[in-house]
C-alpha cells in the first residue's frame, strides 16, 4: 500500500522572503510542486520545511506539528 500523503504544511500565513515562505517553510518551487508531488516527495518537502522553520523560528516554531 502506498504511503499516505502528508497534509499540506500551509498555515495560511503566505509571506515570502525571497524564495521562502516564512509561514510554512517551503520554497516557492515546492509550493508550486505540491499539487502534483508524490506522497514520498511531499514527505521530503515537509521535512525540509520543518528544518527551515527551526532555523528561522527557533523559539516560536508552531507552524508544522511533528
Amino acid at each position: 500500500m502506498p504511503p499516505e500523503p502528508p497534509a499540506s504544511p500551509c498555515v495560511g500565513v503566505c509571506q515570502l522572503q525571497g524564495r521562502l515562505c516564512i509561514g510554512c517553510g517551503r520554497e516557492i518551487g515546492e509550493i508550486a510542486e505540491w499539487g502534483s508531488a508524490s506522497p514520498g516527495r511531499k514527505n521530503q518537502i515537509v521535512a525540509a520545511a520543518r528544518q527551515r522553520l527551526a532555523i528561522i523560528q527557533p523559539s516560536t516554531n508552531r507552524s508544522i506539528s511533528s
